[in-house]
C-alpha cells in the first residue's frame, strides 16, 4: 500500500504515542512546558530515534463528545504541523478548558506558536531540577 505524506503522519501519530501513565508523569516531573491560549505543551528527550505524543482532555472540558473533538483537533494539528517538531522527544499536550470552542485553525495556530517558543530559553518553564537547584 502506498501512502502519502499526510496518511503517513497520521499513521505516525497514532503508532507512536506516550501511553504509560508512568510515562506522562516523567514528562510532567522532568519536561519543560509552555502554556498557550487553547494548549499546554511539556516536551522530554527520550532515547527511542522518534518523537512520541500524548494527549490529555480533562473532564472540566467537557461530555465525552466534547473531549473527544478536542482530541481530534489537537491530533490533527499534529499531524499538519509534523514536520516542524524537533526529533526524538516526548511531547504531551494538554487541552485547556476554552479549547472547547476552538477551532482547527485557532487549535494549530497555538501548537504553531508552542513550537516555535519551546525551545528559546526565556519561554517555557524551568523544570523541577531546575528550580532546586536555584533554591540551594
Amino acid at each position: 500500500m502506498v501512502y502519502n505524506s499526510l496518511e503517513w503522519n497520521e499513521l505516525i501519530v497514532k503508532l507512536l504515542t506516550v501511553k504509560n501513565n508512568f510515562e506522562f508523569q516523567r514528562v510532567y516531573k522532568r519536561g519543560r512546558s509552555v502554556p498557550g491560549a487553547y494548549i499546554v505543551m511539556y516536551r522530554l528527550k527520550n532515547d527511542l530515534g522518534c518523537n512520541r505524543f500524548g494527549i490529555t482532555v480533562s473532564k472540566k472540558v467537557g461530555k465525552a463528545v466534547v473531549r473527544n473533538r478536542v482530541r481530534r483537533l489537537i491530533r490533527q494539528s499534529i499531524v499538519n504541523q509534523f514536520n516542524r517538531f524537533e526529533g526524538n522527544y516526548d511531547y504531551i499536550i494538554v487541552a485547556r478548558v476554552r479549547a472547547n470552542k476552538a477551532s482547527l485553525f485557532d487549535v494549530e495556530k497555538n501548537l504553531r506558536y508552542l513550537i516555535s517558543t519551546i525551545d528559546k530559553k526565556k519561554s517555557g518553564n524551568k523544570t523541577k531540577s531546575d528550580r532546586k537547584k536555584n533554591k540551594k
